[in-house]
């Protein structure tokens, strides 16, 4: 169990500071002068990197292990955490966060998802949803923590305070992998040439992809677009933060529940569930104008989606088995950053032109519904390609 609370805080810390990017929105775009669709342009370029990294960082994690994939990308992120507190221009800006903090990100998800099913081959829906609560554990507590630290101390020595707690709670997840790094070894590889080309006509995999690339569009959106969405409603930046600590508790709540609803219903009518949720949070936002509801709905979204990382990933095994996991996680999440990537820039976009987030959020659900129409009909019983 202390592998898994170990891998519990590295998600914790790699993924929630990406994702409390919000509150540096305003912040950045007021010093620098930059319109919001180029602001969300940087998480967009660290999605970039994170997706294309995302294939080798698999790969890896196949044929040597976890541990010095993990090494690296903390190596990437710490750096571009402090050499972001340098950063005079755009340019730099994009090449700090964007490479380094995506090479970060990359190089946790597909590594430490794959070893938690080699670890956990029977139990691992159980032990991919406990360490995926990290995820919205550092979405809950780090955003409003980060957004007292930038208003105390500005969001330059907040960066430099990032790259420290990254090392910090990244140590304990590196003597595990350390401790584990033979595991791989005992399990048989079983590559072809033909590997890539066979996966690829199975519509489930497909599903995989589909499912992945919506679900991130709208969370993506949403992180980085809805604390500046609540200040323009009037909220205090510091409030406005606790929108996405509502969403991150209803994420760790749906986290929490995903194995539990996985064996009462199995993982398609359960991934459904969590989706449909994630459909309503972000389609009913344009209906409320009061920016107290905007707490409820980032709690069923945040629901939602929390439940659906840990079901999608234990999905991976179960259709192609366990030897190239890592793998076939790291084609997910390109398709994963991909989505990424558009959903904030698309948003930002449409804020500029219409000076208003109702389109983008309409958009946001018509695309969920795309992905649950993908699961219906894609989602397949075989569990070879």
């Amino acid at each position: 169990m202390f592998f898994v609370s170990s891998c519990f805080l590295l998600l914790m810390i790699t993924f929630g500071s990406q994702l409390s990017f919000g509150v540096f929105f305003k912040v950045i775009a007021n010093e620098f002068g930059f319109s919001r669709a180029l602001v969300s342009g940087i998480i967009s370029a660290s999605l970039i990197i994170y997706g294309i990294s995302s294939l080798l960082s698999g790969r890896l994690t196949d044929k040597w292990g976890a541990f010095p994939v993990v090494l690296s990308g903390l190596v990437c992120g710490s750096l571009g955490y402090l050499l972001i507190t340098t950063a005079r221009s755009f340019l730099e800006l994009y090449i700090y966060y964007g490479l380094g903090i995506g090479l970060c990100v990359a190089s946790s998800y597909a590594p430490i998802s794959a070893t938690i099913s080699k670890v956990f081959p029977e139990k691992k829906e159980k032990m991919l949803s406990f360490a995926f609560l990290g995820i919205p554990f550092g979405q809950l507590f780090l955003p409003p923590f980060l957004a007292t630290l930038i208003e105390k101390f500005g969001w330059r020595m907040t960066s430099f305070g990032l790259s420290v707690l990254l090392w910090l709670f990244s140590l304990p997840i590196l003597f595990q992998l350390w401790k584990y790094r033979k595991l791989h070894f005992r399990i048989k590889e079983k590559r072809t040439g033909k590997f890539d080309l066979i996966f690829l006509r199975n519509p489930s995999l497909w599903m995989l992809l589909i499912t992945g690339l919506v679900i991130s569009a709208g969370f993506h959106f949403l992180s980085i677009h809805i604390v500046p969405y609540a200040t323009d409603l009037g909220m205090p930046l510091s409030l406005a933060a606790l929108t996405l600590s509502f969403s991150n508790l209803g994420s760790l709540l749906g986290t929490f529940s995903a194995w539990y609803l996985v064996k009462q219903f199995g993982h398609k009518k359960a991934l459904i569930i969590f989706m449909c949720l994630d459909l309503i949070g972000i389609s009913l936002l344009p209906f409320f104008k009061n920016p107290w509801s905007i707490f409820p709905l980032m709690f069923i979204f945040g629901f939602g989606f929390g439940g659906t990382s840990p079901i999608r990933t234990a999905m991976v095994p179960q259709i192609f088995g366990i030897q190239n996991v890592g793998t076939i996680l790291g084609y997910l999440s390109l398709f994963w950053a991909i989505g990424g990537i558009s959903g904030p820039i698309l948003a930002g976009y449409v804020f500029d032109i219409t000076k208003s987030y109702n389109i983008a959020f309409l958009s946001g659900g018509f695309l969920v519904v795309i992905g649950i129409a993908a699961l219906t009909l894609l989602y397949g019983h075989s569990n070879k390609p």
